[in-house]
């Protein structure tokens, strides 16, 4: 991490005696699913939370962000909910993703979806303890038909949650905007011609990235 980049996060962290991990090394997205499962594991051994939220470090947070959230995963009267998408996502809006469930309205807050990504969601400990608090190594030849496939980690957990009945939702407006847009270090060829475009953004026009 950098020091001055990452200053203000320090301060707040040993203000509120938290604990902050960090990863000695980069994991790329061959073994990314290594450091989704260690970060799994480390919850195992920690207090339970009431709920938990997964975010990559490009996110611009909506104002009232986390009662935005609180408020979305609480108006879902299903007992087999297991993780919310916090990100609408332009190519991803309305297709089926890894699993046949298209996405379709639920209620006036999200809308049920059959996949979750790796971050940019909100769960509780259900999630984690129907995983084991971990994540199966994504097999390397994954990547030798396309080396431009993604980390493998999304789509596991997505086809373990829907061959296992659990539902997925994602909200209808995005909680979330992903601003690195040209500067993926786990994609970095994909996202070129690809970008991860935010709509819907809860706080209206995804302003450029601020850096404080």
């Amino acid at each position: 991490l950098s020091s001055t980049r990452f200053r203000s996060i320090f301060r707040l962290v040993k203000r509120n005696n938290w604990s902050l991990f960090t990863a000695h090394s980069r994991h790329g997205k061959h073994f990314y699913w290594s450091l989704v499962a260690q970060t799994f594991q480390i919850l195992r051994g920690r207090t339970r939370s009431d709920y938990y939220v997964f975010l990559p470090d490009d996110d611009r947070l909506a104002s009232n962000f986390l009662s935005k959230a609180i408020e979305s995963w609480c108006s879902i009267n299903e007992p087999r909910k297991i993780s919310l998408m916090l990100h609408v996502e332009e190519s991803r809006r309305v297709e089926a993703v890894w699993t046949p469930v298209r996405s379709a309205p639920w209620n006036e807050l999200v809308d049920r979806i059959g996949w979750v990504e790796s971050g940019n969601f909100f769960c509780t400990w259900k999630f984690l303890r129907v995983l084991n608090y971990t994540l199966p190594p994504v097999p390397r030849d994954r990547w030798s038909g396309n080396p431009y496939l993604s980390s493998g980690v999304g789509e596991t957990i997505s086809l373990r949650f829907h061959s296992s009945g659990w539902l997925m939702f994602r909200t209808k407006q995005s909680l979330v905007a992903h601003m690195g847009i040209h500067d993926s270090k786990l994609n970095p060829s994909l996202r070129r011609n690809e970008p991860l475009r935010t709509i819907l953004f809860s706080d209206g026009e995804v302003a450029p990235p601020r850096y404080e």
